[in-house]
């Protein structure tokens, strides 16, 4: 190894032109070999560039005694060569009982909370760690243990976005063996994590067991052989991230909070595609990967798109799936309570007086002179289409009545509620199901009633005409946005 090594490597990155004298990179910063390897490279860097560098220690306090040392450890580093730190502890231990998550899940949720919350104080551009080329192999062969598909095997990437800041790994492509060649002949301390030798986690089993069994009895290139294929497949998998995500904006009518899309255009795309876009959706909310077989996505497939009835798939991270008779819709567990439980209303409209509900819809309600609004549909299935996409949608219902013995309110739906309509009385629940009205809107849209509770309009009626007797004539405007 030689000893010009880490002058090799900033050179490297200062010709590619990675950070700027203006930038802000928060290095995180364990006392392990890799990350202080990486802090002397940028230290290089910061001397040839002027960056401002900027230090976060996570104690996880799972090691006792040595965890207090580690940070004692990067402290003391941070002080000799005058780098300002923060240091974060948490009890990885009972958060991650709190939360039912493996130590290793709990740790690295917790660890990257904290690089978001310090980065967002710091303003900085950029989160560097310290992962290499044998930390991509072991992730890749762990997530093929478990079970993943093509983005899966592609394994950690080179830049991810965390809130307003830049996750970047410098050494990503670079062998420990030659990090630790270089700290030991150099004279460089470090600390050794006791933990990483104890094959109580499976990435240290994949570590310590696995990849030195095959490159003993099969491939003794095996890691740099491995790297090279995961780099293709990611190459690969980057294609068809690009066609799954046009496939996205082409089929979803909405992608923010809530990801809704048709049956019938989701319908015709091949079955992996179909699956592919349901589990972006729910990570793209959850920010968490979920692991099903493959027996169970072909089972959540044909329960979506084969049951005419109303449909949810709960999955971690409390995010749901809901089908009905004609959407499919992706948001947390949250979301669907704001739809399906929402906060009960019922206001007297007068003239001169508007009427605004906040709520999973937003509801304005007033008498208008003239009718603003030209667009009255009469396929209301568009009308919903559009209220999903995000418009602003009007119904405007005329009124024949006499104000001095009729009042006029709007409020949401409740158990037992019936219109009168020309065959007779009906259930508004029954009303909307044959209406085919969006299952998740049914309890949150207004309803019409006089000051008896009696109903006299609902949306999906195409044309009311409400006759009281008198002979006052008002148009009322009902508008709905999402």
């Amino acid at each position: 190894m030689k000893n010009d090594y880490l002058e090799e490597l900033s050179w490297f990155f200062i010709n590619k032109n990675e950070f700027d004298s203006n930038d802000t990179v928060l290095l995180g910063l364990s006392g392990g070999p890799d990350s202080v390897f990486l802090f002397y490279l940028l230290m290089q860097i910061q001397n040839e560039i002027g960056f401002k560098l900027n230090l976060i220690h996570i104690n996880h306090k799972l090691r006792d005694m040595e965890s207090d040392l580690d940070e004692e450890f990067v402290v003391s580093l941070a002080e000799k060569f005058d780098v300002p730190i923060c240091v974060y502890r948490a009890d990885i231990k009972s958060i991650a009982k709190d939360r039912k998550l493996s130590i290793e899940m709990c740790a690295r949720d917790v660890r990257y909370a904290f690089f978001k919350e310090e980065a967002e104080k710091l303003n900085a551009k950029y989160i560097a760690t310290a992962h290499t080329a044998d930390d991509k192999i072991e992730t890749a062969l762990m997530r093929l243990i478990y079970g993943c598909g093509i983005q899966g095997v592609s394994g950690i990437k080179y830049k991810r976005h965390i809130g307003n800041a830049i996750l970047i790994r410098p050494l990503l492509r670079y062998w420990k063996e030659d990090i630790v060649s270089y700290l030991k002949t150099n004279s460089i301390q470090y600390r050794v994590d006791s933990s990483n030798y104890s094959n109580e986690f499976i990435r240290n089993r994949i570590r310590n067991s696995l990849i030195p069994e095959i490159e003993n009895s099969f491939n003794l290139s095996f890691k740099r052989t491995f790297l090279n294929s995961i780099e293709l497949i990611s190459e690969q998998a980057e294609i068809v991230k690009k066609y799954i995500n046009s496939l996205r904006k082409r089929i979803f009518i909405r992608h923010d909070f809530i990801h809704i899309c048709l049956k019938d255009s989701i319908l015709k795309l091949e079955s992996v595609l179909i699956t592919q876009l349901i589990v972006d959706s729910i990570y793209i909310l959850s920010k968490s990967s979920i692991r099903l077989s493959r027996s169970q996505f072909k089972s959540l497939v044909t329960s979506l798109f084969f049951r005419s009835s109303t449909v949810e798939f709960k999955f971690p991270g409390k995010i749901c799936v809901v089908s009905d008779s004609r959407y499919i819709f992706i948001s947390h567990q949250s979301v669907f309570d704001r739809f399906l439980k929402p906060c009960s209303f019922r206001y007297e409209i007068s003239q001169g007086k508007r009427i605004s509900v906040s709520g999973a819809i937003k509801i304005e309600v007033c008498f208008e002179d003239r009718i603003f609004c030209a667009y009255v549909a009469e396929d209301t299935c568009n009308l919903w289409y559009d209220l999903f996409s995000g418009k602003k949608i009007a119904f405007f219902v005329r009124f024949m009545y006499d104000p001095a013995k009729m009042k006029i309110f709007v409020r949401n739906r409740v158990a037992g509620d019936k219109i009168k309509i020309k065959s007779g009385m009906k259930k508004i629940k029954n009303f909307f199901i044959d209406e085919r009205i969006p299952s998740i809107l049914r309890n949150a849209l207004p309803l019409i009633c006089d000051q008896n509770d009696n109903i006299l309009w609902v949306p999906g009626l195409k044309k009311a005409q409400i006759d009281s007797g008198g002979s006052t004539e008002l148009t009322l405007g009902i508008y709905l946005k999402i």
